[in-house]
């Protein structure tokens, strides 16, 4: 900086020199003076100014300074000072106003087309980033949520539970429509079967009284497998299935599959060793390996045991026929 500033001042006194001689007359002498002394303030003053410029702006050094000399020599006085006070110009202009790498825009909304060009159906998949996108217009939106009333409430709860607290009073009673009328669907089952069970067991008929007590069972499972129950309802759901499972199999000990399901309730309330007696009485009474071989893979996992994790998958491997679960077996065995 303090070559510069040298530099400029050893410039500035030249040329000022440079215009009171050829202020003094118009003689020769004076003139040939004024060119000499202000020949060298534009040789002093190219290195100066060049100095002062930002590095995007010395290159190519040699075209810049020829540039420089040009306009401090040809344009005595204004030629540099109108340089500079552009350079600052440029310079420092654009840092005095406000510049944003990125800006916000809004997502785009897609949404796929048949070969004939027609809009084709909403896919679950696409779903869940149309809902969350509060920018994408609410017809298409409400399009969604109606394209997922049939799909399986056990993917759909969460996304519907999540669109309860949506911003939109459309999409909120609609979520909330959705829910309670499969809820409620599941509910009335209930109370039918509670009905029926009652009256079976009035009338003495064993074999219906277990059917419906089986019912019950299911229904009560479907609650907590489909989310539709939280917090203090999923758990009285779940102690209903070990209850009327339990009411079942005192008509029919041998019903493996009602072991499966109160060893999956067990599961889900954090009963690792019932859940293991139920699997295990399971494949005593002849429930096929496939069946249950999967749970009790996941009772290890979350019992963080590797090991039988991977022999359970191991097994499983063996009797597969389930492709939903090859990427699983693909990462275990």
């Amino acid at each position: 900086m303090s070559s510069i500033i040298k530099l400029g001042l050893t410039a500035t006194t030249l040329e000022i020199s440079a215009v009171a001689l050829l202020l003094q007359g118009k003689s020769p002498v004076f003139l040939v003076g004024f060119f000499v002394l202000h020949g060298l303030a534009s040789v002093l003053m190219t290195p100066a100014i060049w100095l002062f410029f930002p590095k995007h702006y010395k290159q190519p050094a040699r075209w810049i300074m020829l540039l420089l000399f040009s306009l401090c020599f040809f344009i005595p006085v204004l030629g540099a000072l109108g340089f500079l006070i552009a350079l600052l110009i440029a310079v420092w202009l654009p840092a005095m106003t406000a510049h944003y790498d990125f800006s916000n825009i809004h997502l785009p909304v897609y949404q796929a087309l048949n070969d004939d060009g027609k809009t084709s159906e909403l896919k679950l998949g696409h779903t869940p980033t149309l809902l969350k996108n509060s920018e994408a217009p609410l017809e298409l939106r409400m399009k969604a949520l109606i394209a997922i009333q049939d799909k399986p409430t056990h993917f759909t709860s969460h996304l519907l539970r999540k669109t309860l607290g949506d911003s939109t009073d459309d999409l909120r009673l609609l979520a909330y429509g959705i829910l309670a009328s499969k809820e409620k669907m599941i509910t009335q089952q209930i109370h039918d079967a509670r009905e029926r069970l009652e009256h079976f067991h009035i009338d003495g008929n064993a074999h219906r009284a277990y059917n419906a007590a089986r019912e019950l069972a299911e229904l009560y499972w479907e609650l907590a497998y489909q989310h539709l129950v939280q917090g203090g309802m999923l758990l009285f759901s779940l102690q209903q299935v070990q209850d009327y499972t339990a009411k079942a199999l005192k008509w029919n000990p041998a019903d493996a599959g009602l072991y499966i399901l109160s060893g999956r309730a067990h599961l889900q309330v954090g009963a690792f060793d019932q859940a293991e007696k139920a699997f295990t009485t399971a494949l005593s009474l002849g429930s096929p390996p496939i069946l249950v071989h999967p749970y009790l893979a996941e009772l290890a996992f979350l019992q963080q045991d590797y090991a039988a994790v991977r022999k359970w998958m191991q097994h499983t491997h063996q009797e597969n026929r389930m492709p939903r679960l090859h990427q699983t077996l693909t990462y275990w065995v």
